[in-house]
């Protein structure tokens, strides 16, 4: 056999093994959970974007925006210095469809901080699957924030991500979404959220010093 003819056949040989027995990278390898996750904040007339540790006096409003890239279950929690609450009970087992805008309470409302406790947080969580732990937890309305911050670190510690893989980028995207069910002239600008991504979950806290 010469050695161009041995050359053709390997070549042959190796398209039929390549053809036969695919290769696949191994599963959820680069699979990542990505959404927008955002708040505003209302004070005083003028809206502005929260940051992960702001400040706000009583009677500042607020919302959540949230834009996942996979249908998802988005999951609201509030808390301050003794108790926790889902504040979107009634919906956590609804998923929010891919690249459509969610706000809560709604569009035509907002939270508002009464200045009891000088600190409130709010933790926002997106799912691909439900998360049975936080449906049982507030099961009865609402729960002590130390359990609550018990099974926040527990879903942390399993949806935690190497430097390397943390994501978290500006979007590219034109400055408005039109939300899945917002009225036809409501747009909300999402120009200045970043897209942050886990390996099985999306979560974003925010925690707010309130000024009397």
């Amino acid at each position: 056999m010469s050695m161009l003819v041995f050359r053709k056949n390997l070549f042959l040989l190796v398209i039929f093994f390549s053809l036969t027995f695919p290769t696949h990278a191994p599963a959820g390898q680069g699979d990542l959970i990505s959404a927008r996750i955002g708040m505003e904040v209302v004070s005083q007339g003028a809206v502005r974007q929260a940051k992960s540790r702001d400040r706000i006096r009583s009677g500042d409003e607020l919302r959540i925006l949230v834009v996942p890239e996979q249908d998802s279950h988005v999951y609201a929690i509030y808390s301050n210095s003794k108790t926790a609450q889902l504040i979107n009970r009634d919906q956590a087992h609804q998923k929010v469809i891919s690249n459509s805008l969610k706000v809560f309470p709604s569009t035509k409302e907002l939270y508002q901080s009464d200045g009891l406790d000088p600190n409130e947080m709010f933790t926002v969580i997106c799912s691909p699957d439900p998360i049975e732990d936080i449906i049982k937890l507030f099961d009865n309305g609402e729960t002590s924030q130390t359990e609550w911050l018990e099974l926040r670190n527990r879903l942390s510690a399993k949806n935690n991500l190497g430097m390397s893989e943390r994501v978290e980028k500006n979007i590219s995207t034109g400055g408005t979404v039109r939300g899945h069910g917002l009225e036809s002239d409501s747009e909300f600008d999402i120009s200045s959220i970043r897209i942050s991504s886990g390996k099985s979950i999306v979560s974003k806290h925010y925690r707010f010093h309130v000024q009397k």
